[in-house]
């Protein structure tokens, strides 16, 4: 058994180093060698108690970790880390409350499943507290060879609970369980229990990826995310400056 300094989070293993990187929201990430000592040890520890982090996903390209800001002291979000030094690229507050993130290794990209965010980008609809609402947040890694920090490229509606994403990488399908699809503001008793499926019809490896940049027009371009086999839903417009969040790429989704 390795010893903890608190309760885990979701671990992760980094093939670049060929470490785990496991979070501990009262410490941060613990850095282990599972190979020292013969069946593992620390071998260092990254402070990030402001952030809280649970979820977390590693990009093998570039080396950066998303974590999920969940139960930090002062920062509720997600940020990128690069794990060559520990180093806090960017922060992005739109995304919430998020247990468990994915990076599709396929289209690099990462999605977490954050059923209590406080940011609704203007379009979806609130848990019955009326404070929150559920999404799906999508970042994207840069193309090989940029010196560019991941982008925030924005989130679709989701279900009241919806705090987990698994992810396909062959079809590119992303997998939120939900207690209620839609959210409805006025009841938790309406709606539909079971899993939304996703869609992202990002650009896959070997595609150009230039469309990934801020200026990409996702409509014209017909980059879609949608829920598969429920009734479309409207898209979710995450515009500069959203709250506090003074770098936020502004991107929609449909």
């Amino acid at each position: 058994m390795i010893a903890l300094p608190g309760a885990p989070e979701q671990p992760r293993y980094n093939p670049v180093d060929g470490f785990i990187y496991q979070t501990v929201p009262s410490t941060g990430v613990v850095v282990i060698d599972p190979d020292a000592a013969g069946t593992g040890a620390i071998v260092k520890t990254i402070p990030a108690s402001d952030c809280g982090p649970q979820g977390n996903d590693i990009d093998p390209v570039t080396n950066i970790a998303l974590l999920a800001c969940t139960g930090g002291t002062t920062l509720k979000g997600a940020e990128v880390m690069s794990l060559a030094d520990g180093k806090v690229l960017a922060f992005w507050p739109n995304t919430q409350v998020t247990d468990v993130l994915y990076f599709n290794r396929n289209n690099r990209r990462w999605y977490t499943g954050s059923g209590l965010s406080t940011y609704n980008g203007g379009n979806c609809p609130s848990t019955n507290t009326g404070t929150v609402f559920p999404v799906l947040g999508v970042y994207a890694a840069q193309p090989v060879g940029s010196a560019d920090n991941p982008i925030f490229v924005g989130a679709q509606c989701s279900g009241r609970s919806g705090r987990i994403a698994g992810v396909d990488p062959i079809g590119n399908n992303v997998y939120v369980p939900t207690a209620q699809y839609p959210a409805d503001p006025s009841s938790n008793a309406t709606g539909q229990t079971g899993i939304l499926v996703f869609n992202d019809a990002a650009p896959q490896r070997g595609e150009r990826q230039s469309r990934l940049h801020r200026h990409a027009d996702w409509r014209s371009n017909d980059r879609r995310i949608s829920a598969v086999g429920q009734q479309r839903q409207d898209s979710v417009a995450w515009q500069d400056r959203v709250g506090s969040c003074s770098a936020c790429d502004g991107y929609e989704f449909r």
